[in-house]
């Protein structure tokens, strides 16, 4: 660690991933995105090989993290109709998807197996790509003391990016 202008900074992966202030953000590890005969797979994402064992990789990776006892954030998706702005409703029509993925009361919006909140594990519900935007995310981790985030789930290129 450095003293910068009055505040410590954490210089070494060491320094940055100790428990005390370190935080996994897991996204989007719900069904309608991970497992066969929900959203993902009836649009063909889910065989492809960096997805195909994501559920069993995450769920140690997970173990992994409680057992050093970092803390980990489920931020999950919530795409009901009500909450989905112009832009999004534009790209399901252009793309020709009736209905977005993990919707209140179905099935698809549940954990993976295996993969659900244990007692006292925060779960963040977002509607948008953005696990940030117009949730209380941020104030959970800066409430927490957390300065480092390892964030992952299973649309990298999506929900992942746009929230890192």
């Amino acid at each position: 660690m450095i003293e910068v202008q009055g505040r410590t900074i954490l210089t070494t992966l060491e320094e940055k991933l100790d428990p005390a202030h370190a935080a996994v953000v897991m996204v989007d590890m719900q069904k309608d995105f991970t497992a066969e005969g929900f959203w993902w797979d009836d649009l063909g994402q889910l065989g492809t090989d960096p997805v195909r064992d994501l559920p069993e990789r995450m769920g140690a990776f997970l173990a992994g993290a409680r057992a050093a006892g970092v803390p980990v954030v489920h931020l999950n998706a919530c795409y009901d109709p009500a909450f989905l702005n112009d832009a999004m409703l534009e790209r399901m029509h252009r793309l020709g998807i009736e209905l977005e993925a993990c919707q209140s009361g179905s099935e698809g919006i549940e954990p993976h197996p295996g993969l659900e909140p244990l007692p006292g594990e925060p779960v963040v519900v977002k509607h948008r790509y953005d696990g940030f935007f117009d949730t209380d995310l941020h104030m959970r981790l800066q409430a927490s003391g957390i300065r480092t985030l390892v964030v992952t789930g299973v649309a990298v290129h999506g929900c992942v990016d746009s929230t890192i």
